[in-house]
């Protein structure tokens, strides 16, 4: 390798280098935060650093931590390992993982995120007032790559293996009803998310949700309530279903 060539890789390394050793606080005075995004008491640098709290839209990420993957810079990609919230705290989002960025993609690795059950209701269509217990889903492996066509329709996914689970699952319809834990496996389809329900569950949930796009769900297979739920779950999965020969409530969304 000629001088030059050495001079300039040193100069680019230095550069970057320069960048990540930048205290983040500092970086964030020039860069323009979208609205729905907000943060609080930022410390450390790019490669190693702490935010006490992130919100996004309604979503808050307390005592958020990251450590950036120095040997994906070289494949042109940032990489890094992030932590966020307490594992402890059902009452609260938490998780760890690896989150990488390319150009175009987004991938998580070995990823896991906790939620209450009730910080989601607003996104679900069930008819119930509330929902009680821990969503957790845990990816082993993902990867979405951005359309730059703005004719082309965006992907969810490209690759997807993971695991949604509902802890503790409680609904309440005028009175709080348990039904233990609902577990889906996660795939990508044809660019779709796909959760599957195999009825092993007190709801007897069996079928695929699929996830087109953000605005896009749907769902489609069957209940069958176990006995011991209260009348009031059969009474109203009968408003919306009627039974097959099967025993099950077929379920279209």
């Amino acid at each position: 390798m000629s001088f030059k060539k050495l001079f300039s890789l040193f100069i680019v390394m230095l550069i970057v280098f320069s960048v990540l050793l930048t205290p983040v606080s500092f970086i964030a005075k020039y860069v323009d935060t979208p609205k729905n995004v907000a943060y609080q008491s930022l410390s450390g640098t790019l490669w190693s650093g702490r935010a006490n709290v992130i919100q996004v839209d309604k979503w808050q990420f307390n005592s958020l931590t990251w450590d950036m993957n120095i040997a994906a810079l070289f494949t042109g990609k940032l990489s890094f390992d992030i932590k966020f919230g307490q594992a402890r705290d059902a009452n609260q989002l938490s998780g760890k993982g690896t989150i990488g960025l390319g150009f175009n993609t987004l991938s998580l690795s070995e990823f896991t995120f906790r939620a209450p059950a009730s910080a989601i209701r607003s996104e679900l269509p069930i008819p119930t007032s509330e929902l009680n217990g821990r969503v957790i889903l845990d990816i082993d492996e993902f990867h979405m790559t951005s359309v730059t066509d703005p004719n082309e329709q965006m992907q969810m996914c490209d690759v997807l293996q993971g695991e949604l689970l509902w802890t503790k699952a409680e609904v309440v319809f005028g009175q709080a009803m348990e039904l233990g834990t609902i577990a889906s496996k996660l795939s990508c389809n044809e660019g779709d998310v796909v959760a599957t329900f195999d009825g092993s569950n007190k709801l007897g949930l069996e079928g695929n949700a699929r996830i087109e796009s953000p605005d896009s769900f749907g769902f489609q297979g069957f209940v069958k309530p176990d006995p011991s739920l209260p009348r009031d779950i059969h009474n109203g999965i009968k408003m919306f279903s009627q039974l097959d020969g099967q025993g099950r409530y077929p379920i279209k969304l």
